[in-house]
């Protein structure tokens, strides 16, 4: 009697547990699966909608050229010309822009084709650089320390110690679901910090980033965002890492 008594009794508990457990799971995979789109996005592999303002500002493109360049007046002028008269500026670069695969400015938005001009002319000249999502940090970190030459910095990129070893060995150690580049980019720009530089990136809206250096300066930064921001897009600085299913981030600031 007594064991059946004890038998009705846990049936209700064996329920209540089996509950908690399926909540605990449901909320531990809500998680992840929100930090792995977090992620997705941070990467460039999704999109967070942006409104655009009404009117897209051409002047800054020369703006943000002269900053990144620390004042390279030749591609800044180059930079106005496109602004001017996109059209005319393509017949003249036709050979640049088939390297991307555009043949002909016909359904494609004049501030598509400036935004891209920009990123070109800055690469072009060595003051950044568009690397793969999956490119090694070797590679990342060779680029970036020709850019620290070509605008004047004082860092040696082999001085980080950085290595795809070390990036690897801290994603395993953290359980992270980021990919070694993100992960290297996250590890090169906190290890900058210190030093008085600071990594940025230009989006374009695709899978590859488009990177930058410049000083840790929270004013040359802000201005940067804010001319991005004037021409409905974004230019960042916030390189951060998933870490136990949680993405530690802040949407891109609207300032």
């Amino acid at each position: 009697m007594f064991a059946h008594q004890l038998f009705y009794l846990f049936i209700p508990l064996a329920i209540l547990v089996t509950v908690v457990i399926c909540v605990f799971v449901w909320r531990r995979e809500t998680k992840k699966s929100k930090a792995r789109i977090e992620r997705m996005y941070a990467e460039g592999l999704l999109r967070r909608p942006k409104e655009k303002p009404a009117v897209i500002d051409y002047d800054v493109l020369p703006e943000i050229v002269k900053i990144i360049s620390r004042g390279d007046g030749a591609i800044a002028a180059e930079m106005e010309s496109c602004a001017k008269d996109h059209a005319a500026y393509f017949e003249n670069h036709r050979a640049e822009y088939a390297e991307r695969g555009i043949y002909s400015i016909d359904g494609i938005e004049k501030e598509e084709l400036c935004w891209m001009c920009m990123v070109d002319l800055l690469a072009d000249n060595h003051y950044a650089v568009e690397i793969d999502w999956k490119t090694e940090t070797e590679d990342i970190l060779y680029n970036l320390n020709f850019i620290a030459v070509k605008i004047g910095l004082p860092i040696d990129m082999e001085t980080l110690g950085i290595n795809d070893e070390r990036i690897e060995n801290v994603r395993l150690i953290k359980d992270e679901d980021d990919s070694i580049t993100w992960a290297a980019l996250c590890e090169i720009s906190t290890a900058l910090k210190p030093k008085g530089s600071a990594l940025g990136f230009i989006d374009i809206e695709s899978d590859s980033y488009v990177l930058f250096l410049t000083e840790e300066n929270q004013n040359s930064k802000e201005t940067l965002i804010k001319l991005a921001n004037r021409y409905g897009r974004t230019i960042g600085f916030e390189f951060q890492r998933s870490i136990y299913g949680t993405f530690r981030s802040e949407p891109y600031p609207e300032i």
